[in-house]
Parts: structure tokens; C-alpha cells; sequence
């Protein structure tokens, strides 16, 4: 016979029973069968109420409530994990699970897009059959009418195998030893590293230390440029105190470096959509008597400054610091000379994006 709790649920009545209370007597029917003199005891409710409970539970979790008569003695009881379909999933949940897959897809994360179709299945798996079919339904009608906007321009292809080997290695603390193919040069050398994380965008890179080395923080290399990887048997401690998304914070794109006080003023024709814009997590942003807008905010990645003030074409009026300045005309003088001199060659001498 099931004990009597120290505090029992109030619930008596004819008041309907809450979700938790529900999801409280599935736990306990997953560890052992009841009678309704069992549930009466152990919750201080009526008879009339115990069977309301059951019929409740029953309409939520249909056949996983099993019913026996050992001796005259009505038991119900439910399989071990069986409660675990309680959990409640809306429809624009759903879809969201569905829509990042779509963002992976697009991203060229086929591996990691699989996994979240997965994860969306067995939501809906773990729903009551009834509920299930309209979430599914509903769902489909949303995504009909949402989809990703593709960024254009290219992106990398992504290796799963290459991502699961780094994964393992993170988990078990294992170094790893990578022949890395220079950008530009293409000359490889190898290295052994201590990964400490991976950063996805534009470009996809690996983020680790130097093996046994104190005296150089963390380094990136583009996932499309190791050309073999082998993780080995050798452990490593983590960097007290690095943390990866504070790590990315700190630059404006993906390139580490010295950080710099920018302040970029636009056109007040553009206003709208520079206050719509997100810029950095340390953006300030002030519209000025002339209605044009300030923006200003601390990061590294001056590279990649340089690449997005481009896409502003006429709309940027001022850029600061001085040196940021002066590498933003550097960029556009060396496309102008380009063009002049290939003609309509392209920019294959400009360089290229990080």
C-alpha cells in the first residue's frame, strides 16, 4: 500500500484537476501500482475525486493507463517514462524547431539540420494522439507561410564528419593534431591544438589553443581549410575563465584582435534602417539634429568592418577612428584601380572576405 504523503495535495472537491496534479499522480503510477484507496490516502481526496483523476489521466495518456483486478482489488499503474508525453509543445514551437532545421540546411549544416528534424519528430511523438494531429496540422499551415531568407554570396561547405571528430574531442578533453592549409599561400602546416569550441557564420571556424603553450590566447582556423584531423590520446584542461560566446562578442564578425571605439554616422535617408540594424552588443545609437545617425560601439574585426561599411554604399558619412577611415578609402582606392586597370576583370586582386 502506497504511504501517505507529510502534505497532501488539497484537490478535493469537484474542482477539476491541474496539469501538475495530473503529471504528479503519472510519476507516481510509473513507480507503482495504486487503488482509488491508495490515491484517497495519498492525496486526501475523495472517492468521487479519485475517479475523476483516473478518467482524467486516462483521456490524457489514452492506453499507456493500464488497469488490472488482482483479488476484487482495482490497480492502475503506467510503463516508466510513459509521463514524459505530458510535455506540451505549441504549434509555433514547433515550427521553430522546423525553421532552424531549414537554417542549418541553408547554412550547409546538413548533419546538424538532421538532428533537429529528428527532434522535432519526437516531440511530436511524445504528444497524446489527439493533440498530436492538430499541432502537426497547424504547424504545416504556419510553415507554408514562413520561410529563410538565403544570404547571398558563397558559403563553405561544411564536413559532418569533420564537425562530429572536433565535438568528441571537445567532450572528452583530447588534443588534436591538424594539418591546416594556408589561405592565401596554401602552404600546410600542422598543429597540435587544445579545441575549445567551434564558431558557425559566413564562414565556419575552430576555435583552440596551442598545445602546451601559455603564452598565446586563442586562435581561429577555418574548418574548410584542416585538411586532415586526428584527435589524440593526450588530455588537456580547459582555459580557466575563456568562454566562446564572450570570446565572439568581443569582435565585429569572426577576426580577434585589438579593440577599437568606432563611430560610423549615416545618412538620415537611411535612418530607418540603421536603427533597425544590430551592429554590436556595445552599439549606442543617437539620431542627430539633421536626422542623420550616430553609431558607436567597441570591437575588434576590422576586416570585416571594412567589408560591411561596402554594402552601405553612399548612405556613411563619417567613420572613426582615423585609421578606420583611412583602411576604408585603402579598400575602395584599390577597387577603383582594379577595375581601371582589368577593366571588367573583377576584384580577384582585392582580396577576400574572412
Amino acid at each position: 500500500m502506497a504511504g501517505k504523503r507529510k502534505k497532501p495535495s488539497k484537490a478535493g472537491g469537484g474542482r477539476a484537476a491541474t496539469g501538475a496534479q495530473l503529471l504528479e499522480l503519472a510519476w507516481d503510477l510509473e513507480n507503482e501500482p495504486m487503488t482509488y484507496a491508495a490515491l484517497r490516502e495519498r492525496y486526501g481526496i475523495s472517492q468521487a475525486t479519485a475517479y475523476r483523476r483516473i478518467q482524467d489521466l486516462q483521456s490524457l495518456f489514452g492506453g499507456a493507463v493500464t488497469r488490472t483486478d488482482e483479488a476484487g482489488e482495482i490497480r492502475f499503474s503506467m510503463p516508466m517514462g510513459s509521463s514524459g508525453r505530458f510535455a506540451y509543445f505549441s504549434e509555433a514551437e514547433i515550427v521553430l524547431l522546423r525553421e532552424a532545421a531549414k537554417h542549418f540546411e541553408a547554412s550547409a549544416r546538413p548533419d546538424d539540420a538532421r538532428r533537429l528534424r529528428a527532434m522535432s519528430q519526437a516531440v511530436l511523438d511524445s504528444m497524446p494522439t489527439t493533440r498530436r494531429r492538430k499541432v502537426n496540422v497547424d504547424a504545416a499551415s504556419l510553415a507554408e507561410r514562413e520561410g529563410i531568407a538565403m544570404r547571398a554570396g558563397p558559403r563553405p561547405v561544411l564536413d559532418p564528419e569533420l564537425v562530429s571528430r572536433i565535438r568528441q574531442a571537445i567532450l572528452a578533453q583530447k588534443t588534436i593534431t591538424v594539418e591546416y592549409a594556408a589561405r592565401v599561400s596554401g602552404t600546410v602546416k600542422t598543429h597540435r591544438l587544445e579545441p575549445h569550441g567551434i564558431l558557425f557564420g559566413h564562414r565556419n571556424y575552430l576555435v583552440a589553443f596551442y598545445a602546451q603553450d601559455t603564452t598565446r590566447g586563442p586562435a581561429l582556423f577555418a574548418l574548410s581549410s584542416i585538411r586532415k584531423l586526428t584527435v589524440e590520446t593526450e588530455a588537456f584542461v580547459f582555459r580557466d575563465g575563456f568562454d566562446i560566446d564572450a570570446h565572439a562578442r568581443q569582435s565585429f564578425g569572426i577576426w580577434q584582435g585589438d579593440p577599437i571605439d568606432v563611430t560610423w554616422r549615416f545618412d538620415a535617408r537611411r535612418a530607418a534602417d540603421v536603427m533597425e540594424t544590430f551592429f554590436h552588443h556595445t552599439e549606442t545609437k543617437t539620431v542627430l539634429g539633421d536626422g542623420s545617425v550616430e553609431v558607436r560601439f567597441r570591437a575588434s574585426g576590422q576586416t570585416e568592418m571594412l567589408y560591411h561599411l561596402v554594402t552601405w554604399e553612399d548612405a556613411i558619412l563619417e567613420i572613426g577612428p582615423p585609421q578606420l577611415r583611412d583602411a576604408y578609402l585603402g579598400l575602395l582606392d584599390r577597387i577603383r584601380r582594379r577595375l581601371r586597370d582589368d577593366g571588367a576583370g573583377g576584384l580577384s586582386g582585392v582580396g577576400s572576405c574572412p
